[in-house]
């Protein structure tokens, strides 16, 4: 019983560990989204031009969605790591305190965080103050620095951060592979969604799949430092003057 629950949680890191793959990316997709938006608005500005409708909500829809991927970000490399991530070394980051407390006025208060304009710039317009659950009065400091900076230099600080642990962290061979499971795939196979005729392709050819899939000693935890070197790159460029 033992030797199957193991089982089943290496075979749960390596699907996190793929998934973190993908969770790099919707971090960099959102961080873009952010700065694009930011870059648009401070080029309208510097015209004399009103910026298109809708950057506003693109830099503050977009932040609440950057922020809570953090936390999945945290919480998903602490699945597969051989040590959790903790908030410490991220609230000391470039503006980490910030982001770990302003998620909790985010998604508890539904705090939009940025609702300040000036010149083209967006900020954070003063301290935020919330309650805790305990009815604790707290004020979260505001940066003193616009959105596009804010966001930045934290993801400089926290794609580095999270290389330098999957860089140092043991290479176990069962996090070598993909996320691809044989039982959710015939489930979805067998479902009244997929025409016969696939059904039928899908069955003369399943096992020969699988065993393809299984030689496979891809690596996601490399592919993900890859990613975050990249997105550290893209970070540091942007913030040149």
């Amino acid at each position: 019983m033992g030797d199957g629950a193991d089982e089943e949680r290496q075979e749960h890191q390596r699907w996190v560990a793929n998934y973190f793959r993908g969770k790099i990316d919707e971090f960099s997709y959102r961080l873009e989204e952010i700065v694009s938006a930011c870059d648009t608005s401070l080029a309208c500005a510097m015209a004399d031009q009103n910026h298109p409708g809708g950057t506003g909500k693109a830099v503050t829809y977009g932040f609440s969605a950057f922020s809570n991927l953090v936390q999945t970000l945290k919480d998903s490399a602490s699945s597969f790591l051989n040590s959790e991530i903790t908030w410490r070394p991220i609230k000391a980051l470039r503006h980490g305190q910030f982001f770990y407390m302003s998620r909790n006025a985010a998604t508890h208060d539904g705090n939009p965080i940025i609702s300040c304009w000036v010149d083209g710039y967006f900020y954070i317009p003063s301290d935020i103050r919330r309650l805790d659950n305990n009815g604790k009065l707290i004020v979260i400091p505001a940066p003193a620095a616009d959105v596009r900076t804010v966001c930045l230099e934290f993801s400089a600080d926290f794609a580095h951060l999270l290389t330098e642990r999957l860089s140092g962290m043991e290479r176990t061979s069962f996090l070598l592979g993909t996320s691809y499971d044989p039982d959710e795939v015939a489930a979805f196979m067998d479902s009244d969604r997929v025409p016969q005729f696939a059904k039928e392709l899908f069955a003369q050819s399943a096992e020969q799949f699988e065993a393809v899939v299984s030689a496979c000693k891809f690596d996601p935890v490399e592919d993900s430092v890859a990613k975050l070197a990249t997105l550290g790159r893209w970070c540091e460029a942007r913030l040149q003057p």
